[in-house]
């Protein structure tokens, strides 16, 4: 065992192998370049699951007030539908509210649309998450 040192110890001085002690800035960058891509990766992926989410938790929540723009058209005498959500979250008549405010906006914190459409249909509609109204990213619900 002692000869295998003295060989190595040997060598060492005369510069055949040398001693390397650290990583050189190359391998460095190398590996923040591999770290950096992997991150960009599970991020874009992760943005576009919560977009994803967020959809559909809009989704069900429009499905959610279809029904309860149904309940108050049964509660009303004639049966009509509310002018407004408003009047969901504040019945005329002394009814009960059937929604809460939070329960008109969106997951992205945007008012949902209520579009009345004569007596007997209506459009449910989130702009989605950019704000705008009429584009491609909008959520929408019709009866």
């Amino acid at each position: 065992m002692k000869n295998v040192e003295l060989i190595i110890a040997e060598a060492r001085k005369r510069g055949r192998i040398k001693s390397r002690k650290g990583m050189t800035l190359v391998e460095i960058l190398i590996v923040l370049s591999i770290l950096a891509a992997i991150m960009v990766t599970v991020g874009v992926v992760a943005f576009n699951q919560l977009d994803n989410a967020k959809r559909q938790e809009t989704k069900v929540k429009l499905g959610k007030i279809a029904g309860q723009v149904q309940t108050f058209a049964t509660l009303q005498t004639p049966p009509a539908l509310p002018d407004s959500l408003q009047d969901l979250v504040e019945p005329p008549n002394g009814l009960r509210p059937l929604l809460k405010e939070s329960d008109t906006k969106d997951a992205w914190g945007q008012d949902i649309v209520y579009s009345k459409k004569g007596n007997r249909s209506y459009e449910l509609r989130s702009p989605g998450a950019d704000g705008q109204d009429g584009n491609d990213d909008d959520v929408s619900y019709e009866e």
